[in-house]
């Protein structure tokens, strides 16, 4: 299996998504920023630079 892992990221920093949560939204290649965390939950925003018309 594999081993144990922790993804460490620190409040208002740009992430860029790789893989697709939903047909309907959120896709490759979205930046986000995350400026809040909770132990189940995180609160992004979608810069509007990966905005794509």
């Amino acid at each position: 299996g594999l081993p144990t892992h922790r993804l460490v990221l620190k409040e208002n920093m740009p992430i860029m998504l790789i893989r697709n949560i939903n047909q309907e939204g959120l896709c490759n290649g979205a930046r986000l920023i995350y400026y809040r965390f909770t132990r189940n939950q995180s609160k992004q925003q979608l810069l509007p630079a990966s905005i794509q018309v």
